[in-house]
Order: C-alpha cells, then sequence, then structure tokens
C-alpha cells in the first residue's frame, strides 16, 4: 500500500480488493475532482464478491452512470469463471450508461 500512497496524491480516491492467501489483489485509482461523484460499487452476489472484482460507480460532470471495473482471472480459476463474469455484466448492465472492464 505504501508504494500506491507514494504513487497517488490525495486527490485520488482508492477501492481496493485483496488477496487473501498471498500479496496481490485488483485496485482502482481515480482522481475525484474529475466527477461529480464517485462511489464503490459492491457485487450483489455472494458468488462475485469472492472473485477478484473491484468496481466503482461514477457520474461524469455531464450526469452519466459509468461503472469502472478491475478484475483479475488467475490460472488456477474455476471453468465457471467466465459465466460467474458474464453474470456480474449483466447485473452492471441493467444499472449503467457506460461500463468499462
Amino acid at each position: 500500500m505504501s508504494l500506491i500512497l507514494e504513487l497517488l496524491s490525495d486527490e485520488h480516491i482508492i477501492y481496493r480488493k485483496d488477496r487473501k492467501s498471498r500479496s496481490g489483489g485488483v485496485l482502482i485509482a481515480v482522481k475525484n475532482c474529475s466527477f461529480n461523484n464517485i462511489e464503490q460499487y459492491l457485487t450483489p452476489s455472494n458468488e462475485l464478491q469472492q472473485h477478484e472484482i473491484v468496481s466503482a460507480e461514477i457520474t461524469s460532470v455531464y450526469n452519466q452512470g459509468i461503472l469502472f471495473s478491475s478484475c483479475y482471472r488467475p490460472t488456477s480459476a474455476s471453468p465457471n469463471w467466465t459465466d460467474i463474469f458474464s453474470s456480474f455484466l449483466d447485473q452492471a448492465c441493467d444499472q449503467f450508461d457506460k461500463i468499462i472492464a
């Protein structure tokens, strides 16, 4: 985390999903003065919460809802990982104008 703090200023909001078993994980850093509103988007499904996915719901200066997501699929992931991530995208598409993953 200290390296992250060295690279980013206080103007950034950081959302992280750390791995439980070893170092690593996924991160989104957003410069807070660039958007009207920034909130972490929590996945509604318990199954999705077990995966390395972190998302931020951002409202642009044009009041457009955007979902930024960062995810990681390990080589050891179960064969249904793609189905689970597809389910996440389906849920998100119902709520947001634009999605960046």
